[in-house]
């Protein structure tokens, strides 16, 4: 996490913890959250519902390079409103 000892405001993270083990993936997120917590507005681009469930506050559901839903991560993982982030969360392929 290089990229915080800048103490940057804003902070965009694309899979951050691809293909890593669950010891470091704890890691990261532990220092991701220690950094929004301190102000640091981070978005985090994953397909792992898991690690968004765990970390996000918001959710932005792209589908076809067009926003989907926008919510809060609470509403979104209780009641999505489309059917695409319901098959997506039911783990089904979209086309």
């Amino acid at each position: 996490m290089r990229a915080l000892i800048a103490r940057p405001n804003f902070l965009v993270l694309d899979e951050p913890c691809a293909n890593l083990d669950l010891y470091t993936t704890k890691i990261i997120e532990n220092i991701l959250k220690v950094a929004s917590k301190s102000g640091v507005k981070i978005i985090i681009v994953t397909h792992d519902l898991f690690q968004a469930k765990r970390l996000a506050n918001e959710i932005i559901f792209f589908y076809n390079g067009k926003i989907i839903e926008q919510t809060k991560s609470d509403i979104f993982f209780k009641k999505p409103k489309s059917r695409e982030a319901k098959n997506f969360q039911k783990g089904l392929l979209l086309k």
